[in-house]
């Protein structure tokens, strides 16, 4: 079963697995212990100020995206609106239905 919630304190250790599995892809990771003391300060920080959904399968964290909300102005008009980011699905639920929750 896949379940969808807020992320909290107790699940850093599993978003900065999943953030380092982007990163890989992108082959943007460097030092392995400094890449892990900058990610997980990464999720700390910004776990305070957006929205970090996970995604469950048997009670195991196998996805996770961030939203951010932003304020811009456009034409004296102040507006907001939700970025998504760090969208990322362990490799092997991939095709599996995790994203479509």
């Amino acid at each position: 079963m896949i379940t969808v919630r807020k992320a909290t304190n107790a699940d850093i250790g599993a978003l900065v697995e999943l953030k380092t599995l982007l990163l890989e892809f992108y082959d943007s990771i460097g030092d392995e212990q400094q890449s892990y003391t900058t990610i997980n300060k990464y999720i700390e920080q910004n776990l305070k100020n957006d929205v970090f959904l996970v995604a469950e399968v048997d009670g195991c964290i196998v996805g996770m995206m961030r939203l951010s909300k932003k304020y811009q102005r456009c034409a004296d008009v102040p507006f907001s609106y939700l970025l998504i980011s760090d969208f990322v699905i362990k490799t092997e639920c991939r095709s599996s239905g995790v994203g479509t929750k």
